[in-house]
């Protein structure tokens, strides 16, 4: 077993955040505020932002730009501060067109998570040598996002089907098998897994998914629905069923820029660990997440 250091429990509770929603509900304007939430407890301020949706990161850079830490306070033009485009590294991967006009199966691009391992690893030199990790004093990170999770995966599925001959509609050893779908699952958690080692906060999106329950029939297993549906990640079944377990606070997002922070019978998953909330939704500010 690993023994943490006196030191470390003294020190900021670095989390890690999943936020899960549809398009256009705030998901990466949010980001601004965990900038605020940095530079009023006097942490490191910079951002490592992984954008894996070419321009997905558009919003949150706009504030940065115009030296705002919210889009209710853009938009009321209150609370501006300097521009801190300056504390924003950001990494931006361009996916090609899956489908080519002169090809009758998908292209798959290996490069694309070579790419992103590559650039993930520039992590590892801002860090004193050995164990625990500590960044160097010129190099200290506040926070890694990803944004968003669900386009990992599909960089990653475009990857071992490339790499493993695999293809839809095929037969054989050319079919995909739950093998195949399982090794997927494995390299996406691993990815946010790497990301949590680093003492900073980490906050991965995801879209949204609707699932239907089901059940094992004790008769043959066979599985059955119950008729009742969720939201969770938008991911493979595996991850998506079980990803909650892995973060320090799991929200939803609303049509009204709301957190949803209390599971109920749609969003069973929403919740933090070691936080009581007193409502079942607060406005998107890690203020209202990350403090007692």
């Amino acid at each position: 077993m690993a023994l943490v250091p006196t030191e470390q429990l003294s020190a900021p509770a670095f989390s890690s955040t999943l936020i899960i929603g549809s398009s256009g509900t705030g998901k990466t304007a949010s980001i601004g505020t965990l900038h605020r939430y940095l530079r009023q407890h006097k942490l490191p301020t910079t951002i490592v932002y992984f954008d894996f949706d070419q321009d997905g990161a558009e919003p949150v850079l706009r504030m940065a730009r115009d030296g705002y830490e919210s889009i209710d306070d853009m938009k009321r033009k209150v609370a501006r501060i300097e521009p801190w485009l300056g504390d924003l590294v950001l990494y931006r991967y361009y996916t090609k067109n899956r489908r080519m006009a002169d090809q009758v199966a998908p292209h798959r691009d290996r490069e694309l998570v070579l790419e992103f391992l590559k650039d993930f690893n520039t992590l590892d030199n801002r860090c004193e040598p050995g164990q625990p990790i500590r960044w160097k004093p010129d190099q200290a990170i506040g926070a890694i996002i990803y944004d968003p999770l669900t386009t990992i995966q599909e960089m990653y599925e475009d990857f071992i089907w490339k790499t493993r001959g695999k293809e839809f509609g095929e037969l054989g050893t050319n079919g995909i098998t739950f093998t195949d779908w399982n090794l997927l699952g494995e390299k996406v958690r691993d990815a946010y897994k790497l990301a949590k080692v680093f003492p900073c906060y980490f906050v991965a999106m995801a879209h949204l998914d609707q699932r239907l329950e089901d059940v094992r029939v004790p008769e043959g297993q066979q599985k059955i629905t119950t008729g009742k549906w969720f939201y969770t990640a938008a991911l493979v079944k595996a991850v998506s069923m079980t990803i909650q377990k892995d973060f320090s606070t799991t929200v939803f997002t609303t049509e009204d820029f709301k957190w949803i922070v209390k599971p109920n019978e749609h969003n069973r998953g929403a919740r933090a660990r070691g936080k009581d909330f007193t409502t079942d939704k607060v406005d998107q500010d890690f203020a209202n997440i990350l403090d007692d």
